[in-house]
């Protein structure tokens, strides 16, 4: 009897343990969020992003984009789907498409995210084909991309970061920037954010903008981790400056003239 007593006892203390730490869904609700873009090159545009469980260790997540950009109009869209513990890691699939009038860049890749306590690594590769069409003329190339990302959060509500972006056969872009949410009761999901970029053809570029998220009130790092991954668009890097320059039509630079 006292051994049954203490296998029950033995048997209960796992099942609480293991509830205990048992691991939160990848996405902890449907969420969103809508990013207004302005900066570089007369961009001004604005982000739409949706995303929903699909079980509980994987999530999806659409991003839709339309603004305006000095060379013509700007349209954007991405998908991922991804496996994802919010104390842990996230892995996953992305596709995404960029398109400036007559310019359109696709890509597909793998994306992943390493949580640590107050900070997260991010990278994505895959392969992305860049092409110029227009009347009498029209040109592609297909290259493999890189970016690699990380997010220190000073505070829970702050979160500093650089990216290397790597594409096109083109020297790297860095960037460094910044996303804050004031955290006051007055501005729950309510977030800024600002970014300078370098690369060797452009020089210096810059981004900024505002942040909505339509979801429950919750910390910066929270988002992050158990909300929406980073979106497929990608205002400053959508494609070398280089690139554009050496594949444009003979009279001049088509796209991104720096």
């Amino acid at each position: 009897m006292k051994k049954s007593t203490q296998a029950v006892l033995a048997l209960a203390g796992l099942v609480t343990a293991v509830s205990a730490s048992a691991v939160e869904p990848a996405v902890d609700a449907i969420n969103g969020k809508l990013t207004l873009h302005t900066g570089h090159s007369e961009t001004s545009a604005m982000e739409a992003t949706l995303t929903a469980p699909v079980t509980d260790s994987l999530g999806i997540q659409v991003d839709l984009v339309s603004g305006n950009h000095e060379a013509g109009n700007l349209s954007a869209a991405a998908g991922h789907l991804f496996w994802r513990n919010p104390e842990n890691a996230m892995v996953g699939v992305i596709g995404s498409w960029h398109a400036i009038d007559d310019f359109k860049n696709y890509r597909l890749g793998v994306e992943a995210e390493k949580f640590f306590t107050n900070f997260t690594a991010h990278a994505i590769a895959g392969y992305e084909r860049s092409e110029i069409d227009t009347s009498g003329y029209s040109v592609a190339d297909e290259d493999p991309y890189l970016k690699l990302k990380g997010s220190w959060y000073a505070n829970e509500n702050l979160a500093l970061y650089a990216k290397l972006n790597h594409h096109h056969d083109s020297s790297p872009s860095e960037t460094i920037g910044f996303e804050w949410q004031p955290g006051y009761q007055d501005f729950i999901g309510f977030s800024l954010y600002a970014e300078l970029d370098h690369h060797d053809d452009a020089g210096y570029r810059g981004m900024f903008g505002i942040r909505f998220y339509l979801d429950a009130g919750k910390s910066l790092i929270k988002r992050h981790r158990s909300a929406d991954p980073d979106s497929g668009y990608d205002a400053m890097n959508i494609a070398s400056p280089a690139w554009i320059a050496a594949h444009s039509q003979p009279q001049g630079c088509y796209v991104f003239c720096s």
